[in-house]
């Protein structure tokens, strides 16, 4: 008895509070990690060396572009998974050890609701995907494109904050033609299925909308075939999200449908617009912090600017002798 009991001690480990059972051990560059959960490809892993957990990912090719991507990004985006490693295993497969990102993915939280009931209330929606926007907009101004967000690929952190995971498909600028033809149906921006060269940023901002709608009305937009609704020949109109949703305030219908438009030239011209109509869309409560936090920031600008000159004309009478 003593015996079986140290075996199943051995199996399971103690982190944060938690008991997490010990499926098996893997190593990787002579390290030692033990996976406590897993999916395809994707292993939640403990690293006994530092005691925190970590994320595992196998790719059969692609890791160091991925790596790349993300540590051109990551040091300075909130919104992203900071790389801490990137090899090939025995079996030949490329991997990539990320940091664990507490929390659930958001098609967890989407799946709680259903059409016409949402999980998430709309002003928790319009916050996530707003610090989602920030994110966004840092990406690509390190000129990288995700691809192929979804809300599997989102996941909801403690701090409120949505984490971009799967940059598998990533691209930057330099590699927009020769990106990987490939997305998840319903999310994925008309123009990455066609045969276009020029798939930006705007793709991902059609994405944020798609997934934004969804949280706001608990379908896709389009009559829920999100950007497959372009390979008809009769597009369905998009249904504002507030007729879906009476909670949602119209300010906000504007951006999104616009944000979803399948032609991309209908879209916000640049991520950063994007993101100012997005912050300008908030509810009246909201709006009026915002418009409060932009007061502020103005008389603290005027403040400084009346300080700098007040010091030059001081310094000039100094130097002319009449001060």
């Amino acid at each position: 008895m003593p015996q079986g009991h140290r075996a199943r001690k051995r199996e399971t480990i103690r982190f944060n509070r938690n008991t997490y059972r010990i499926l098996r051990k893997i190593r990787l560059r002579g390290r030692p990690y033990l996976v406590v959960d897993e999916w395809p490809n994707v292993y939640k892993v403990f690293d006994p060396i530092v005691r925190q957990m970590r994320t595992i990912r196998f790719r059969r090719s692609g890791a160091s572009v991925e790596r790349r991507l993300l540590q051109t990004a990551a040091n300075h985006n909130r919104n992203l998974p900071k790389v801490l490693d990137q090899g090939r295993d025995e079996e030949g497969r490329d991997y990539l050890i990320l940091e664990w990102i507490n929390g659930y993915t958001l098609q967890h939280y989407i799946a709680l609701g259903r059409p016409g009931k949402p999980y998430f209330l709309a002003e928790k929606s319009y916050k996530l995907i707003l610090g989602l926007a920030h994110g966004l907009r840092q990406l690509h101004r390190d000129n990288i494109v995700h691809g192929d967000l979804k809300p599997s690929n989102l996941i909801v952190a403690p701090s409120n904050c949505l984490v971009m995971i799967d940059f598998g498909i990533a691209w930057s600028g330099a590699r927009a033609l020769h990106r990987a033809k490939k997305a998840t149906a319903g999310y994925a921006a008309p123009e990455q299925w066609r045969s276009e060269q020029l798939v930006d940023h705007r793709s991902d901002q059609f994405s944020a909308s798609v997934i934004l709608y969804q949280m706001l009305t608990g379908e896709l937009p389009y009559d829920g075939l999100g950007g497959r609704a372009a390979e008809f020949g009769e597009t369905p109109a998009i249904r504002p999200p507030s007729r879906r949703n009476p909670n949602v305030w119209l300010s906000l219908d504007d951006v999104v449908v616009k944000g979803a438009s399948l032609a991309k030239n209908e879209r916000y011209d640049t991520t950063s617009e994007w993101l100012m109509a997005l912050k300008l869309a908030a509810s009246p409560g909201e709006f009026s912090r915002f418009a409060q936090v932009q007061w502020n920031k103005i008389v603290s600008r005027s403040n400084r600017v009346s300080r700098d000159l007040a010091r030059r004309i001081n310094a000039m009478l100094d130097q002319t002798g009449l001060g």
